[in-house]
């Protein structure tokens, strides 16, 4: 019967909630239309609100200083109107985007849910120097944008932002600036279903790293988005896979290594691969591309037939182009 038909998913996340409510005193939750302020300067484990959720119209604002818990904000789910803040950084400064001494936990931000028409937002300034878990699944069902800004987050992380699903009409935009010296996971896994747009943004990442958006599934009208800057990195984009109207745009700056990602191309969207001052790329692909260039810059569109296509940057007035 479609009349008795439901959202599993929504079934399930709103059991967690209750049963997150019921199961810990440290919960955070607000269902009403005032603004919500907190700032843990030195806390603990047990005065840390760990699964924080908004279900009203007001905002949630939460400032993390210089805590050592074992678990900050677990789970986060926004089902309302209302935005959340959350902000890790040096309490000692007044700036909220200020680098912190180095704070550590276990988990910070493990699971991130926006299902609402509000945004939600999460902020990380030097402050996981030996956190493993930062903001590991991002999962936007909403109308409402997702911001994840890893700042200057220079240690080492096992999961950065590790599996990555927009399904709404939202946009989810990821930075990550300097913050991933010996990081082996970023963005391993993006997955984009809806109309929104995701927008991954690796900054200066000059490390070697064993996973940097491996995997890219869109099958959305939503376009995805993956910028890399002077990234050095053996492992940038393994597979496209697009069977949506959505696009898939990548694009290499000053990327010293070769990149050879298999494209998969069944859908109506278009796959554009660009190279600013790359010595190479090289590309396997479901169809030979349509080629254009100009001085310094290599654009590639595929679509659906079987080849394999390599390109080399040419002579000073432009890039040569070998099959």
């Amino acid at each position: 019967m479609m009349g008795n038909r439901c959202d599993t998913s929504n079934i399930i996340i709103l059991f967690l909630i209750v049963l997150f409510k019921s199961l810990h005193a440290s919960d955070f939750y607000h269902p009403g239309s005032d603004n919500k302020n907190l700032n843990y300067d030195d806390c603990s484990t047990s005065s840390v609100a760990q699964n924080v959720t908004n279900e009203g119209i007001g905002n949630i604002n939460i400032m993390y200083g210089d805590c050592n818990p074992s678990s900050v904000d677990y789970s986060v789910y926004s089902i309302g109107s209302g935005d959340i803040y959350l902000t890790f950084v040096d309490s000692s400064t007044s700036s909220t985007d200020a680098p912190s001494s180095g704070d550590s936990g276990d988990d910070w931000a493990q699971n991130i849910y926006n299902q609402g028409s509000g945004n939600l937002n999460i902020k990380y300034r030097n402050c996981c120097s030996s956190t493993s878990v930062l903001a590991q699944n991002l999962n936007n069902q909403g109308s409402g944008d997702l911001d994840v800004n890893y700042g200057t987050c220079s240690s080492s992380h096992s999961n950065v932002a590790q599996n990555i699903y927009n399904q709404g009409s939202g946009n989810l935009d990821i930075q990550f600036a300097d913050c991933c010296s010996s990081t082996s996971i970023l963005g391993q896994n993006l997955y984009v279903q809806g109309s929104g747009k995701l927008d991954v943004n690796y900054g200066t990442c000059s490390s070697s790293k064993s996973r940097m958006a491996q995997n890219v599934y869109n099958r959305g009208s939503g376009d995805i988005l993956i910028e890399y800057r002077s990234c050095n990195t053996s492992d940038a984009v393994r597979l496209v896979s697009l069977v949506g109207s959505g696009d898939v745009i990548i694009t290499y700056e000053k990327c010293g290594k070769s990149h050879t990602p298999k494209i998969v191309n069944t859908g109506s969207g278009k796959v554009n691969i660009i190279c600013r001052n790359n010595r190479e790329l090289t590309a396997k692909v479901a169809r030979k591309p349509n080629m254009k260039a100009t001085r310094n810059r290599i654009e590639m569109e595929y679509d659906r037939e079987s080849g394999t296509y390599a390109a080399k940057k040419g002579d000073p007035d432009g890039n040569k182009f070998v099959l």
